[in-house]
């Protein structure tokens, strides 16, 4: 999928070793659900073991810049859980996970025909949950001391989706 300044390309076996040291490095992993360290094995199995998922490495001018997904999709009650994660540092704040954001949304809700697509946010992660709050996901219920679930309705995803792509010129 391309658009909006960035390309997604499905996840790959070439991929992993790169996604792997953007998942354990210290300011991406201290906001993440999964805290065991990640080995070369471990994100092997985990690669293997997917399912019911689309995951996409963010690209920006043909350079890998971060991963994007939706996971647990479930097309019979019209849901998923999303995720991202920009691992080159030097792309943060500019656009380009909003990019991939309104690529991904657009093809979960035109494509995969979702009706809602949730986060689990770590509750410290202020920037993670403004950016969510600025795509349109709405707080839902705790999930545990560290984490809470938010989530956007196409209708809500539909009524901000000319601003989001306005912002993005």
């Amino acid at each position: 999928m391309k658009g909006f300044g960035v390309e997604l390309i499905p996840l790959c076996e070439t991929h992993l070793e790169m996604v792997r040291l953007w998942r354990i490095d210290s300011e991406v992993a201290q906001f993440m659900e999964f805290q065991s360290h990640i080995d070369e094995q471990a994100q092997q199995t985990w690669f293997l073991n997917l399912q019911n998922a689309h995951y996409f490495v963010i690209f920006k001018d043909s350079i890998p810049v971060g991963l994007i997904n939706l996971k647990d999709v479930d097309l019979k009650n019209g849901t998923a859980e999303s995720g991202l994660l920009i691992g080159d540092t030097a792309f943060r704040g500019t656009g380009v996970a909003l990019g991939a954001s309104i690529l991904l949304l657009d093809f979960a809700f035109e494509q995969l025909g979702l009706k809602s697509v949730t986060a689990k946010m770590n509750r410290h992660h202020t920037d993670a949950i403004s950016y969510n709050q600025f795509l349109g996901f709405h707080f839902d219920r705790e999930l545990s001391e560290t984490f809470q679930l938010w989530v956007l309705t196409k209708e809500n995803y539909q009524r901000k989706r000319a601003n989001l792509v306005k912002i993005l010129g």
